[in-house]
């Protein structure tokens, strides 16, 4: 280790107390970097850490590689890392490669000159959010104590970036209720959105009288004149319509489940006017 112990304890504080003004993973893994180069002195390391929008770890960081290595160490992260590191959620700490069976350890595509390799999970809980690699042409280069320093900061690392991605989830869900509520002036017509247990989630200001007439609310199950509708979707998964009358007027919905949502959007227009004429039609013809 580059420091002392005193040292490295001051560092860990700072790391952690620096936690609550990191607004993103690139943020988040600088920092880690430049604790880890400050503190230890590894001719090869690497971080991948999981991209939640395509469910696999991706590498963030990479040292003492050059462009055509990195690529060789993101292959063995998305093949034997996955399978040695994230799925036993444990340490894998190879200290001499020469005593190593290095085909069946699935190292065997690293740099020759590599004698120690150490692999820990990032953790968030039991959760694993990560892998932390090092590397170095020392045989034993890592003791107990720097690897226990080494998963440590694997620890801090993952729960941040777990809490990281869940700000990135809240936000989305944020935009996405940013967007709905800006509907009522864009939209004079009901807009509603159905959870798939009839709990209503949503409803814009032009939906006040059918919701009133119906007597239920957001928060409330709808009626069974709705679940008709969301019945419908839910059974075919595609798009349907159905008349719904708040008393007054009558609102042709588009009952509609976005792929991958758990909830149904309906889209209503004013249909009063069309059926007034369908009717006066009907009476002539009648005639």
């Amino acid at each position: 280790m580059k420091i002392t112990n005193i040292e490295a304890i001051k560092r860990l504080e700072t790391f952690s107390t620096a936690f609550p003004g990191i607004n993103s993973t690139s943020e988040l893994v600088e920092l880690t970097r430049c604790l880890l180069e400050a503190m230890f002195y590894f001719e090869y390391s690497f971080l991948y850490l999981n991209d939640s929008t395509v469910n696999r770890f991706n590498l963030h960081y990479s040292k003492g590689f050059n462009f055509k290595k990195t690529v060789a160490v993101e292959s063995i992260s998305r093949h034997h890392l996955s399978g040695l590191v994230h799925l036993s959620k444990e340490m894998i700490y190879s200290p001499d490669r020469s005593m190593e069976n290095i085909l069946q350890s699935g190292f065997e595509n690293m740099p020759q000159e590599v004698q120690s390799q150490l692999y820990l999970p990032v953790m968030n809980g039991e959760i694993i959010v990560g892998v932390f690699g090092i590397a170095d042409s020392e045989p034993d280069k890592l003791g107990d104590e720097e690897t226990s320093i080494v998963r440590f900061i694997c620890n801090l690392l993952g729960a941040k970036h777990a809490s990281l991605l869940y700000q990135n989830t809240l936000k989305s869900v944020h935009e996405e209720v940013l967007t709905l509520s800006k509907l009522p002036a864009e939209n004079p017509n009901p807009v509603l959105r159905v959870s798939r247990d009839r709990v209503l989630l949503y409803a814009n200001k032009a939906s006040e009288k059918l919701l009133k007439y119906h007597k239920f609310k957001v928060g409330d199950k709808v009626n069974h004149v709705f679940v008709k509708g969301i019945s419908k979707v839910l059974q075919s998964q595609k798009a349907i319509e159905h008349e719904i009358s708040d008393g007054k007027s009558i609102y042709l919905f588009l009952f509609t489940k976005a792929e991958g949502t758990d909830y149904i959007n309906l889209f209503g227009r004013d249909i009063t006017r069309r059926k007034s004429l369908e009717n006066e039609l009907k009476k002539i013809i009648g005639k």
